[in-house]
């Protein structure tokens, strides 16, 4: 399984369900394979941790909004 087969996988499960990718390649070449709309964040390696704990913030802001 690649990298973008779980995102499809975990979306089967359920639609609502965020998500944050972890990539080395770009942020345009994620978001043209997965769409934009799919993922709740996306960082890219190499990361630190205030990059990590805003992206984090993120997700659980769109869990409980």
């Amino acid at each position: 399984m690649d990298g973008y087969a779980p995102v499809a996988a975990l979306r089967e499960l359920n639609p609502k369900l965020p998500i944050i990718i972890s990539s080395g390649f770009g942020d345009a070449d994620v978001t043209s394979k997965i769409g934009g709309d799919n993922i709740t964040g996306l960082i890219s390696k190499p990361y630190d941790g205030n990059r990590l704990r805003g992206v984090l913030k993120q997700a659980l802001e769109v869990c409980y909004t």
